[in-house]
């Protein structure tokens, strides 16, 4: 009983010493986790005196720059209000520049439109003592004929003049739609006379119809003369508001209440290259290259021949430019016809040469053959042709196939 009891005391004492034991354990872990909070604590602190100490050092800063900017706010407004009087300084010198500028445009349009207007004048007075000259050999030949040959010479010019007394005539019996028709050939072959002499744009409305229209007029049709009250328009200027041929063909602009100018021609516009109108020119063409032969024949200058002296380009080949697809997706243009103005102009090689560099597509020209291949539809190549080769017209390009359209809107 007693080694019984003995052993259960020594067991709850050793007991007890565990418990002691964890519980010391306990306790310093309980320690070591309050220093290790103690720590973070402390680094913590120190952390958010740093943002502290650099928080006031930031409001510092910005509450020294609002001060600055608060110092320099009426020197900022001085050089502010500098600014806007050297603007407005600038935009009032820009207005009487463009102001000035649009003068002198107009003034070299006037002037060279009063050039242009002499130059006509003293051609139409040339004529007029040629004219005369003329009938006074006449009249000196008749006088010295026998009494025979007057009579007849007498009834020659009454049978022209009863021949030009009837043309007129005729003219004045057309109808409205004739006129109408007569009158958008007469223009069309005006406008294309205007590029093919390389009249500078903008040009007057006024010198337009005197210069160019009249002629024009004349060469449409032999005795009929352009007067706009016998047409359904009434007025030139209604007839290039409304016909939707002349909107195509150019472009007005109001230079000032009641005076308008031509500002830009549409080279490829369909009512200039449309035949009848190539018709007109190629006779015209044909005309005063006997009137220049009969002219060099006489010894005598005519004037009327060097006012059309571009007339003759009508005389050259046409060029044919056509679209096509080829090989599924790929796109190509076969130019033909370009040798009579590579010869004025630049050579084969060297216009391959440039066409490749402005396209960045394959270009290939066969000189045998008078052929130009250029890879792509282009969309501004026709346009490109006219500006590049001195001597060719919208007129005289005949497109084969559909002419790309830009996808840009």
């Amino acid at each position: 009983e007693e080694r019984a009891m003995t052993r259960t005391a020594l067991g709850e004492r050793t007991k007890e010493e565990k418990d002691a034991a964890a519980r010391e354990k306990k306790a310093k872990e309980m320690v070591e986790a309050v220093e290790k909070e103690l720590r973070n604590r402390t680094k913590t602190l120190r952390a958010a005196e740093k943002l502290e100490m650099a928080a006031e050092d930031t409001v510092r800063k910005y509450d020294e720059a609002q001060l600055e900017k608060m110092r320099r706010a009426p020197q900022l407004r001085e050089e502010v209000e500098v600014l806007e009087k050297k603007v407005e300084a600038a935009r009032a010198e820009y207005e009487e520049v463009r102001i000035e500028a649009e003068k002198v445009a107009v003034n070299a349009c006037e002037e060279r439109n009063e050039a242009l207007k002499a130059f006509d004048e003293e051609s139409r007075r040339q004529e007029k003592e040629q004219e005369q000259e003329e009938e006074e050999k006449k009249k000196q030949q008749i006088a010295r004929e026998k009494e025979s040959g007057r009579e007849e010479n007498g009834r020659d010019s009454d049978m022209g003049d009863g021949a030009a007394s009837s043309a007129k005539k005729e003219g004045e019996n057309l109808s409205e739609e004739e006129n109408d028709e007569l009158a958008r050939r007469a223009f069309c072959v005006a406008v294309v006379r205007v590029l093919e002499s390389r009249t500078p744009l903008p040009l007057i409305l006024s010198t337009f119809q005197v210069t160019f229209l009249r002629a024009a007029a004349a060469d449409v049709r032999d005795g009929w003369a352009l007067e706009w009250k016998r047409t359904s328009w009434k007025k030139m200027l209604s007839f290039l508001k409304d016909d939707a041929a002349a909107r195509d063909a150019i472009v007005l602009k109001e230079v000032k209440p009641g005076s308008f100018t031509i500002a830009e021609i549409n080279r490829l516009a369909d009512a200039l290259l449309a035949p009848d109108v190539e018709e007109v020119l190629m006779r015209c063409a044909e005309r005063d290259e006997q009137e220049q032969q009969h002219a060099a024949e006489a010894g005598i200058e005519n004037v009327r021949i060097q006012y059309r002296k571009s007339a003759k380009v009508t005389k050259r080949a046409k060029v044919y430019i056509r679209y096509e697809q080829v090989r599924g997706n790929k796109k190509r243009i076969t130019v033909k016809g370009l040798a009579p103005y590579l010869v004025d102009n630049v050579s084969g090689p060297e216009f391959e040469k440039e066409l490749r560099g402005k396209y960045a597509c394959q270009v290939s020209y066969s000189a045998q053959n008078d052929e130009l291949v250029v890879g792509g539809h282009q969309i501004s190549f026709e346009e490109f042709l006219v500006q590049r080769l001195d001597g060719l017209s919208a007129a005289m390009i005949e497109r084969l196939g559909k002419k790309p359209k830009s996808s840009k809107k």
